[in-house]
């Protein structure tokens, strides 16, 4: 057994493990008192697993997963009843020959899925939004075809996912924000960046749409705090000094 969630009435286990045949991991539930364990996941070959990054809904009912039962190396976007009453669904729609969804975020209100996948051109890691529920995959934000979104946040309201992606020049990693229902365009936070410099990959979403984060905006290799907010310009510097914040 390797991870394991409890459920917010602290009543079951949600657990990853290889008990039904050696090095494929799969997904179990388990009363917290002990009892009978019931298989959340469909028996998977021997060179195929459930990922390690399963998360429950906010209430219990619906654990979201990846697993790759297509092929080693392609992961695919899954929801599965925690009771195990159902078979699992893909979210993750029809992906491209070689696709995989790279990683995923549930919004806190539990009613949407954010993940960054190769699903339209492989090898080019978008941005992708698709209901809790299931249906058609919202394509959130576009990329060239040198170009990836590496990482992504959502925002505690669940109403937009900040991003960061080199969308507009090859390596040069950037940070964006987008509506998840895919009302509006990705729009860049931070401001131009000097040749070589970039946004770090720990950038902290906020309420009311802020996001703080780190980069040598304003100098290569100086690493120093910056805010955004809805209808900022571009991002401000942190009201403190941070000059000194290092990698």
């Amino acid at each position: 057994m390797t991870h394991f969630l409890v459920t917010p009435d602290s009543a079951f286990v949600v657990y990853r493990a290889d008990q039904a045949d050696d090095q494929t991991f799969e997904l179990f539930r388990v009363p917290i008192g002990g009892g009978a364990t019931v298989a959340l996941t469909v028996a998977l070959p021997a060179d195929r697993a459930v990922q390690a990054d399963f998360v429950l809904s906010p209430d219990g009912q619906s654990v979201y997963f990846r697993a790759n039962p297509a092929g080693a190396g392609r992961n695919e976007l899954f929801r599965v009843p925690a009771d195990g009453s159902a078979a699992p669904a893909v979210l993750s729609g029809t992906l491209v020959a070689g696709g995989s969804v790279d990683s995923f975020a549930l919004t806190p209100d539990g009613t949407r899925l954010a993940y960054i996948a190769d699903g339209r051109v492989d090898g080019v890691k978008e941005l992708w939004s698709v209901p809790t529920t299931g249906g058609t995959p919202l394509l959130l934000h576009t990329m060239p075809a040198a170009g990836d979104v590496d990482t992504l946040r959502i925002a505690p309201d669940s109403l937009s996912v900040f991003h960061r992606a080199d969308a507009l020049s090859d390596a040069v990693q950037e940070l964006f924000v987008v509506p998840l229902d895919g009302s509006g365009p990705a729009r860049r936070l931070n401001a131009t960046l000097p040749s070589g410099a970039d946004v770090e990959n720990d950038f902290v979403a906020l309420a009311a749409g802020r996001v703080v984060f780190r980069a040598d905006q304003e100098e290569v290799n100086v690493l120093e705090l910056f805010t955004a907010f809805p209808g900022s310009r571009g991002a401000m510097q942190a009201p403190t000094p941070t000059r000194s914040v290092v990698r």
